[in-house]
């Protein structure tokens, strides 16, 4: 059986120090999520290497430098707590949430976030301690991403043009100028907080109010601040930056979808991972098939 492959989720400090999420499926059947596997890959000094592989889709990644979460659309999360040390699969954790789990962002490693819909209307949120997890109250609307700066400042954005801030105790609704989804958030500080729409919308605002700065002519995926200026992941359009009030795609065949920052800006696309120091030069990593390559010898672990 031919596998194909998409890459997700990248989380890391540079380009020496990263995870991402290495998707495998029948070539012949496309990708459906019940019918493939996600493998955990990582990059260190050492080089590329894959650390876990688990049936099903992996729909978020977080790595701390030390600690690494990953849900799954099945309810699962696999947990390690000690990433720099000699990772093998029979020291993971695997945790079961009561719901279809869509993404997890961890703020440290005593204070992690992971997001489901229960319906396409409302979300359930959960929250890691350091030892375990608990279910906090919902924002009241389907979570798209989750990012802060401190145990109060944390921000949830997703359907509908819907977000909230999290003050360490209850959610509070913001209004947006947008209906449209919002797919991506970053805070910088509680008077700057950047968010982007399915509709192109490039928004900024802070805990009390929102305004549209910026449309693009197609959806934006991601958001990030990185050496002075707002970026964001427009898919297929590339990559682009904020300029003059107007979205420049700058890299084009940087076809990012998610992006982390908190050293390099790192980008994952589909078929590779894109990192940068600078924003000036731009290097590709492990094109369309060299994870895939590394997973020849285990077999599929779908059912």
């Amino acid at each position: 059986m031919k596998l194909g492959s998409h890459y997700r989720c990248v989380s890391g400090l540079d380009d020496d120090d990263l995870c991402f999420v290495c998707v495998r499926f029948p070539r012949s059947k496309g990708f459906k999520p019940t019918h493939s596997d996600s493998w955990i890959m990582r990059q260190d000094a050492e080089g590329l290497r894959p650390l876990y592989g688990y049936s099903g889709w992996a729909t978020g990644l977080w790595y701390s430098g030390r600690a690494l979460f990953a849900t799954y659309s099945r309810g699962k999360v696999i947990h390690f707590s000690a990433i720099g040390d000699d990772a093998k699969g029979d020291v993971w954790d695997l945790d079961e949430l009561p719901a279809a789990l869509m993404g997890v962002w961890g703020l440290d490693e005593k204070n992690v976030f992971a997001w489901a819909d229960r319906d396409l209307s409302s979300g359930i949120m959960f929250r890691w301690n350091g030892k375990k997890w608990a279910e906090l109250p919902s924002p009241g609307f389907g979570v798209l991403d989750v990012h802060g700066v401190a145990k109060d400042l944390v921000l949830a954005v997703g359907r509908d043009g819907l977000a909230a801030h999290w003050n360490g105790k209850a959610w509070k609704r913001a209004r947006v100028p947008t209906e449209s989804n919002l797919n991506g958030v970053r805070v910088s500080s509680a008077d700057e907080i950047w968010a982007v729409g399915e509709d192109g919308s490039v928004l900024r605002g802070s805990t009390q109010r929102w305004e549209l700065v910026a449309e693009h002519a197609t959806p934006l995926y991601s958001v990030a601040r990185f050496a002075g200026e707002t970026w964001v992941a427009a898919g297929e359009a590339g990559t682009g930056a904020l300029r003059d009030g107007k979205v420049e795609i700058v890299k084009p065949r940087v076809n990012a979808l998610r992006f982390d920052v908190r050293g390099h800006l790192l980008a994952s696309c589909p078929t590779k991972i894109v990192t940068t120091a600078d924003a000036k030069a731009w290097t590709g990593y492990w094109s369309e098939g060299e994870a895939l390559g590394m997973l020849d010898s285990q077999e599929p672990l779908w059912t």
